[in-house]
């Protein structure tokens, strides 16, 4: 229940504990239950919560609409891309481009239109979305899609520092919903080939992405990519190209096109 979300969200945001959020208001148990969405809360009660904490009624309503609309666009942006829609997706980042409430979405809409144009994001674009990034406080579906786009743009000791707190965020992946797992799977493919064409042998990081890969539930090419990369990085190439053959064999050309041999 994004009410529940909202609320959790402010409580942190204002530096509170649960009990200092409601005081009286409700018992600790009922409202602890409306952060986890197993509860509704009236409105009365709601405007009570938000005017104990001096919380403009209009802005909290209007942070959860905006959050709607944001998933609304990058529902329409996923779409976009599988189409290869590029009307679509500028259309999109002129909607998002002013209002920064809609800064992710306006993130994702520069990186699908650079891709398509094959253009270089300009140094401010790129400052945009690292600092975005970097910012991230909850490694939820759309900020992990956002990562794994983006993962190009930073340094090595940036991007095993996020990695770092993705795995310990992750660390009982099966319990991940499967499209979460899905995006982990490839953020850590990326890495792996990036370190690869990059001659970084920080064995400690990719032991960490191998074994992650390794226990994914969801989706068996992982665990062999994560073969093929430890295949690669102990220079047994002759392993490597029998998988890669593997995959050309059964039409998944899209995998082999874009990996590092």
């Amino acid at each position: 229940m994004q009410i529940g979300k909202e609320l959790k969200k402010l409580r942190l945001e204002l530096g509170l504990s649960q009990t200092e959020m409601v005081g009286d208001i409700l018992t600790k148990s009922y409202y602890s239950k409306i952060e986890r969405g197993l509860h509704e809360i009236n409105a009365k009660d709601l405007i009570e919560i938000l005017e104990r904490n001096r919380v403009n009624i209009s802005d909290f309503f209007q942070s959860i609409e905006s959050k709607g609309k944001s998933k609304k666009y990058l529902e329409q942006l996923r779409n976009a891309y599988y189409e290869q829609n590029l009307s679509k997706i500028v259309e999109i980042r002129k909607i998002c481009a002013e209002d920064y409430q809609y800064r992710n979405v306006y993130a994702h809409a520069i990186l699908l239109e650079n891709f398509f144009k094959k253009n270089k994001l300009s140094c401010k674009e790129e400052a945009m979305i690292k600092k975005l990034i970097l910012n991230i406080d909850e490694w939820g579906e759309d900020n992990l899609r956002l990562f794994a786009m983006a993962i190009s743009l930073f340094d090595e000791s940036e991007i095993e520092y996020e990695l770092n707190m993705i795995l310990r965020k992750y660390k009982e992946i099966d319990k991940a919903s499967r499209k979460i797992q899905e995006i982990l799977g490839g953020i850590m493919v990326n890495y792996l080939n990036i370190m690869f064409i990059k001659n970084d042998r920080n064995f400690e990081m990719i032991g960490k992405l191998r074994n992650f890969l390794y226990k994914l539930p969801v989706e068996p090419r992982t665990k062999v990519m994560a073969d093929y990369y430890g295949y690669l990085f102990n220079e047994e190439k002759l392993e490597a190209k029998k998988i890669l053959d593997f995959f050309e064999r059964h039409g998944m050309e899209s995998i082999t096109a874009y990996i590092a041999f």
